[in-house]
């Protein structure tokens, strides 16, 4: 990533802006930048992983994913829906 992007990326996160309003302006920055069809600033915790913000096209088909508390490494998608929910597994 270049220093240009970095500062803006810099800049955004100094910002006044809420936690929201942050995450959507970096991923528009990044999608721009590297001229991206859809990019996703994303929340991952041992438990859970969801979006915060997203720049594209649609909306993601889901908004959070259920980790079996496996690590992050190869999340995959087991297909198990639970209100807007995936359940994940390595």
């Amino acid at each position: 990533m270049n220093t240009q992007v970095k500062a803006s990326i810099a800049s955004v996160l100094k910002s006044r802006k809420d936690r929201i309003d942050k995450a959507r302006k970096i991923a528009d920055l990044i999608r721009n930048v590297r001229a991206y069809r859809w990019v996703g600033v994303y929340d991952v915790s041992p438990e859970l992983v969801s979006i915060i913000a997203y720049s594209g096209p649609g909306a993601p088909a889901y908004l959070s994913a259920i980790s079996d508390n496996q690590g992050s490494d190869g999340l995959r998608h087991s297909g198990e829906e639970n209100g807007g929910r995936r359940r994940c597994s390595e």
